[in-house]
């Protein structure tokens, strides 16, 4: 009787235990698919000023006051910020997934 009752009190700790854990995993979740948004919102404004610069670098090396290793880099530096952005878009909308397979929405893509 007493083997019954311990199996039966381990149990309910399991049970809460796991609750916990899947608590935990929602948090977690939630605060991964949070700090990715404001990843994005960051890389977004950093594709827009390197824009902005590789803009003006062709202006000015149309005209021929930047040599063409300055230009180069700068467009690279464009091009880069514009694969950053793209990378954390997507990894933005996977952690939201994330969250949502949790909270047992249906996931559309």
């Amino acid at each position: 009787m007493k083997r019954a009752q311990l199996a039966e009190e381990n149990a309910e700790l399991q049970v809460m235990q796991q609750r916990d854990t899947y608590r935990q995993n929602i948090e977690r979740a939630h605060a991964d698919a949070a700090a990715a948004w404001k990843q994005y919102d960051a890389s977004l404004a950093t594709e827009r000023a390197a824009e902005r610069a590789y803009q003006d670098a062709q202006i000015r090396f149309d005209q021929g006051g930047l040599n063409v290793y300055d230009f180069v880099s700068l467009k690279n530096n464009y091009l880069a910020a514009a694969s950053n952005r793209v990378r954390a878009l997507y990894d933005s909308q996977f952690k939201n997934y994330v969250v949502e397979f949790y909270l047992n929405n249906p996931l559309e893509l």
